[in-house]
C-alpha cells in the first residue's frame, strides 16, 4: 500500500483501520471484513429452514405410518410412531426457542430409534432406511460431515446386524413381509417418503448453492472495496506533497508518508526510529510542547478543535521551513487517546508571500503618511519660512549691533535659537516627506560615527559610558549634513533611552545581503553590500506596539514638551532618501538597538587627499533683493547692508527686471525669492540673462528647488539659499564658489569677491 508502519509492541496503536466509509461520513462498526463469518451466518439460516422443512416431513411421514393400522393390526412397534409424531410436533413448535444443535440432535435421536424399532419388528420393508437416509442428511447439515458418516456407518451396522439376526431365526418378523409386499398403500408410502426425501435433498443443495454464490458475490464486492481502498490510499500518499504522519502518546512516529521524504529529507525508515520533536527548530520546540501540553489537556472535550500551528523545521540537509500542522487526537476502542494523526504542509513561499504583501501594504502606508505630510508640509513651509526668516534676520541684526553682556544682546540671541529650532523642525518634516533630496558626494562612514560620538560626550553625564567598535573605513554616498544629523538623533534617542546612568554602544560593520529583506516602514533593501551603522543602549526598551508606531511623525513616548515626535521621523526619512534602511531590535526591559544600513562604495582615490579650503575675501557688491514679503524683504536688506553691501530692494519680479535693463550700471548680483506672485524667479532670471548675461541671480526660497526648476535655470543663476537664513549663512553663500542651482543652502562666487 505504500504504507510504513512501525513493527512490533512499540509501534502499534490500537486503533480501528479507517475505512472509506468513514472516510466519507458513514456510519462504520468498526469491524474487519471476515467472508468465513458471513459463510457461517448463511449457513445457520439455512439450518433453521431446513429444521422447518425436516419437522414438516417427519409429521408427515409419521402418520403415514399410522395408516397402516388396518392391514396390519395394532404392534407395539407402531409406539415408535406415535412418539416420533409427538418429539416431531414438540421440535416443530419450539424449534425456534431452542439452539440449532438441541434440536438437531433430538431430531436425529427420534429417527434413529424409529428406524430401529421398524427394523427390529418389521424388518427392512418399513421406514428405517429412509429414516436412516434422513438422518444421515441432517446430521451433515447441522453438524459436520465426519459426524454424518460416523451416523451411517452405525446405521448400516444395525441393519447389517437386524438382518443376521432374522436369518440366523433369533428375530422373528411380525407380521410377515409380504403383508407390506402385498398392500398398494406399502408402494404409495414409500415411494412417497423416497420422493419428498429426494425432494428436500434437491432444495436443500439448491438453496445452499444459491446462499453461497450471494456470499461469494458479497465477498468480492467487500474484497473489490478494500482494494480500490488501497488504491485510493496508494495515490493520496504519492500525489500530495504534504506529510501524513500518526504518533503515539509519546510522540514516537509510528507511521508516515512516502511523501514526507520529499518535505523533509529523511527517509520513511528513518523517520519511524525519530519523533516528532526532533524534527522541529530549538526556537519553536518550546512553543510546540506547551501547545500540545495545553491541547491534551482539553482533548476530552469533543467540542474542543485543535487550531492549525505554524512551527519552523529543520531538513536533513540542515535548511529550515515554516511548516503548517494540522492535528487530530486518535482513540482507541475504549475511547482513550492513543496517539495523534497530523498532516504537515510547507508553507514557508506563502508565508514569503504575505510578509511580501504586508510590507508593501506598509509601504504604501508610508507612502500615504509621507505623502499627507509632504502636502502640510509643502504648503506651510514657505510662508512659515517666510515669518522666520524676519523673525532670524532681524534679531541676528539686533544681535549684531547690542553691545556684549546687555540684555538686549540676550534676547536677540534667544530669538535666533528659536528661529533656528523652528526652521530645523520644518526642516525635518520636508526631509521625511522626501520633498528635499539630498546631494549625492563620497562620504567616510567611520568620520561620521566618530563625530556623532564627538557631540554626543559633550552633553553626556559621567556615569553614561560610550563603547564604539568600526571596522575598517566604509564609504556610502551622500549629503554629510542630512546623513550626521539622523546618527547624531539615533545617539540622543538612546541618551534619553537610558537616562543619567547606563552604556552607549555606536559600531560599524560592512554587511552583505544575499537576498533582498525587509526593514522598518516596509523599506526593502536588494542583494548586496551595505555599511551598516549601529546605536545601542541597554534602557528600558520597547514594546512591539511602541516599535509599530516608531517612525510615525509626532508619536513620542516623552513626557509633553520633551519632544516633537520628528526625530526617529526625519531619520528614517534621511536613510530612505539615501537608498538605506533602518532594523530595530528591542524588548521591554533589555534596550533596544536600532541598525542604519546605507549602500556601500568603493573608496575614492583621493579619499586620503588633503582638502585645501580658499579663503574668500568679500568686497562690496550692487545687490538687488526682490522678495513679496516685506519683513523677509526688510531683515534681508539689513542684513546685506550690515554685510557692508549696497542694496535696492523690490517687492515683484518685473520691477527688478526693469531696473535691470534700465541702463546706467548693471548690479553685480540680483537675490530673488523663487515663488514671486506675478511670475516665478526661475522666468525672470531668464529674462535677466537675456538682458545682462554678467549679472548673477542668487535664488532664494522656502520650500526645496524642484528638480524641474533646477533644469530650467540659465547659467547666471549660481546658487541657491534655503529660507530661513542666517546672517553667517548669507555671507557664507556670498563668499563660496559656485555650486549651481540644484545647491543645497549654498550660493555661487560673486563679482567682487577674490581669493587669498
Amino acid at each position: 500500500m505504500g504504507m510504513v508502519t512501525r513493527g512490533g509492541k512499540r509501534g502499534r496503536l490500537d486503533v480501528a483501520e479507517p475505512t472509506l466509509a468513514s472516510l466519507f461520513g458513514i456510519e462504520d462498526n468498526g469491524q474487519p471484513f471476515d467472508p468465513g463469518a458471513q459463510t457461517r451466518e448463511l449457513l445457520a439460516l439455512l439450518v433453521r429452514r431446513l429444521f422447518f422443512l425436516v419437522l414438516v416431513l417427519s409429521v408427515l411421514i409419521v402418520p403415514a405410518s399410522l395408516l397402516r393400522l388396518p392391514v396390519v393390526g395394532w404392534h407395539p412397534s407402531l409406539l415408535a410412531d406415535v412418539a416420533g409424531l409427538v418429539v416431531s410436533l414438540l421440535l416443530l413448535l419450539f424449534h425456534r426457542r431452542l439452539r440449532p444443535e438441541f434440536v438437531g440432535a433430538g431430531l436425529l435421536v427420534t429417527l434413529l430409534g424409529v428406524a430401529c424399532v421398524k427394523l427390529v419388528f418389521q424388518g427392512l420393508a418399513s421406514i428405517a432406511t429412509p429414516s436412516i437416509m434422513a438422518g444421515t442428511a441432517l446430521c451433515a447439515i447441522f453438524f459436520s460431515l465426519p459426524m454424518a458418516v460416523a451416523f451411517l456407518g452405525a446405521g448400516l451396522l444395525l441393519l447389517a446386524g437386524i438382518g443376521l439376526g432374522v436369518v440366523n431365526g433369533a428375530i422373528e418378523i411380525v407380521p410377515p413381509p409380504e403383508t407390506y409386499l402385498r398392500a398398494g398403500w406399502f408402494w404409495v408410502a414409500n415411494g412417497a417418503g423416497l420422493a419428498l426425501l429426494g425432494a428436500v435433498l434437491v432444495l436443500v443443495i439448491s438453496a445452499l448453492r444459491h446462499r453461497w454464490q450471494r456470499a461469494l458475490a458479497e465477498s468480492e464486492s467487500r474484497a473489490r472495496e478494500a482494494r480500490m481502498r488501497q488504491k485510493l490510499h496508494q495515490l493520496i500518499e504519492h500525489s500530495i506533497d504534504d506529510a501524513l504522519f500518526v504518533q503515539d502518546n509519546q510522540l514516537r512516529i509510528v507511521y508516515v508518508s512516502p511523501s514526507a521524504e520529499k518535505l523533509i529529507g529523511y527517509t520513511p525508515e528513518e523517520l519511524l526510529q525519530m519523533t516528532m520533536d526532533r524534527l522541529m527548530a530549538p526556537e519553536s520546540l518550546e512553543r510546540a510542547l506547551r501547545s500540545y501540553a495545553e491541547q491534551r489537556a482539553r482533548a476530552d472535550d469533543p467540542a474542543v478543535v485543535i487550531p492549525l500551528m505554524e512551527y519552523e523545521y529543520v531538513r536533513k540537509d540542515g535548511s529550515r521551513f515554516i511548516g503548517e500542522l494540522r492535528v487530530r487526537w486518535l482513540r482507541g476502542r475504549d475511547g482513550k487517546i492513543v496517539g495523534c494523526a497530523g498532516v504537515l504542509r510547507d508553507v514557508t513561499e506563502r508565508r514569503r508571500a504575505q510578509q511580501e504583501r504586508r510590507a508593501l501594504e506598509e509601504r504604501l502606508r508610508q507612502a500615504e503618511k509621507m505623502e499627507a505630510v509632504g502636502q502640510l508640509a509643502g504648503g506651510i513651509a514657505h510662508d512659515f519660512n517666510n515669518y522666520l526668516g524676519s523673525i532670524l534676520g532681524a534679531a541676528d541684526c539686533l544681535r549684531l549691533d547690542a553691545p556684549e553682556g546687555s540684555q538686549s544682546k540676550i534676547l536677540a540671541e534667544l530669538i535666533v535659537g528659536a528661529a533656528q529650532r523652528a526652521a530645523e523642525l520644518i526642516r525635518k518634516l520636508m526631509v521625511f516627506s522626501r520633498r528635499q533630496e539630498p546631494r549625492r558626494m563620497p562620504l567616510s562612514a567611520r568620520r561620521l560615527v566618530e563625530e556623532a560620538v564627538a557631540l554626543l560626550r559633550t552633553d553626556l553625564p559621567p556615569e553614561v559610558a560610550v563603547r564604539v567598535e568600526a571596522e575598517a573605513d566604509l564609504w556610502i554616498e551622500g549629503e554629510e549634513g542630512f546623513l550626521a544629523s539622523a546618527i547624531l538623533n539615533l545617539c540622543v534617542n538612546a541618551r534619553d533611552a537610558i537616562g543619567n546612568k547606563g552604556e552607549i554602544g555606536l559600531s560599524l560593520r560592512r554587511v552583505k545581503l544575499a537576498r533582498e529583506e525587509v526593514f522598518a516602514g516596509g523599506v526593502a533593501l536588494a542583494p548586496g553590500s551595505y555599511a551598516q551603522i549601529g546605536v545601542a543602549d541597554n534602557g528600558e526598551g520597547m514594546s512591539e506596539e511602541t516599535q509599530r508606531k516608531l517612525f510615525t511623525p509626532f508619536f513620542t513616548t516623552k513626557q509633553p514638551g520633551k519632544g516633537t515626535g520628528l526625530g526617529l521621523a526625519a531619520v528614517f526619512g534621511v536613510v530612505g532618501a539615501h537608498g538605506g534602511g533602518i532594523r530595530v531590535e528591542s524588548r521591554p526591559g533589555a534596550g533596544s538597538r536600532f541598525e542604519v544600513l546605507l549602500p556601500e562604495i568603493p573608496a575614492p582615490a583621493d579619499a586620503a587627499a588633503a582638502v585645501v579650503t580658499e579663503k574668500l575675501r568679500v568686497t562690496a557688491l550692487r545687490i538687488i533683493l526682490v522678495d513679496d514679503n516685506p519683513g523677509v524683504r526688510q531683515a534681508t536688506r539689513s542684513m546685506l547692508e550690515l554685510l557692508g553691501h549696497s542694496v535696492v530692494d523690490f517687492a515683484t519680479a518685473s520691477q527688478a527686471i526693469a531696473a535691470v535693463g534700465f541702463g546706467g550700471e548693471s548690479p553685480d548680483l540680483v537675490m530673488m525669492d523663487v515663488a514671486m506672485p506675478d511670475q516665478s524667479g526661475i522666468d525672470a532670471a531668464v529674462e535677466i540673462h537675456r538682458r545682462a548675461p554678467t549679472v548673477r541671480v542668487l535664488l532664494v526660497s522656502g520650500r526645496p528647488l524642484s528638480p524641474e526648476d533646477a533644469r530650467r535655470a540659465p547659467a547666471n543663476v549660481i546658487g541657491f539659499l534655503s529660507k530661513p537664513y542666517s546672517l553667517a549663512e548669507l555671507e557664507r553663500a556670498l563668499a563660496r564658489p559656485s555650486d549651481g542651482p540644484a545647491a543645497s543652502g549654498a550660493s555661487a562666487t560673486c563679482p567682487g569677491t577674490s581669493r587669498e
